[in-house]
Formats: C-alpha cells, structure tokens, sequence
C-alpha cells in the first residue's frame, strides 16, 4: 500500500489515513477504495495487512451516491472480516491534495 504514496500514483489516489486509499476516478462513472486489514488467525508467514479493494460502477450515480455505496459496503465488509486494526472508512470522499 505504501506504493500508493508515490508521485506517480499519488495523482490518481488519495490517501484518507493510514490504512485506506481512495481513487476517486479510475475510469468512467467509477470509484475503487483500499484499505488494509489484517485478519486474525492468519498464519505467522503471511503479510500482516493486506489490501482489501472495493469498486463501485454506475453511469446514473453521481460520485455523492457513489461514495455513499462505497464507503457503506466497505464499512460491512470489514467488520464482518473482524479485522485486527479495523480501517476506518471516512464518512465523506476525501478531498483532492
């Protein structure tokens, strides 16, 4: 995830805190979400926190409603994950740098 900071993708995503990433417009009418988590019970070899990625795609959504259907249904996911260090998913899209 760190690689999401760099120059060259920081264009593209924006970070919301530590642990979530947004890219606002990857395509048309579109909006992705990552964020780490760390699942309990994992074996010892496996990375700590891994990305988990969200999409949302909808020609008739604006990115308000949009945001709204990511965040949410990113927001269940993990909690239904029970991750170790649960990522907190901004109730609003983060602004652009």
């Amino acid at each position: 995830m760190e690689m999401l900071d760099s120059p060259e993708n920081s264009r593209t995503w924006r970070r919301a805190n530590e642990s979530v990433y947004v890219q606002p417009e990857p395509g048309p009418a579109q909006m992705r979400l990552l964020a780490a988590c760390a699942v309990p019970g994992t074996i010892a070899s496996q990375p700590s926190d891994l990305p988990l990625q969200f999409d949302v795609m909808g020609q008739s959504l604006g990115t308000e409603l949009r945001w709204d259907l990511l965040s949410a249904f990113a927001r269940s996911v993990v909690e239904e994950m029970d991750c170790v260090r649960p990522p907190v998913i901004p109730a609003a899209l983060p602004a652009a740098a």
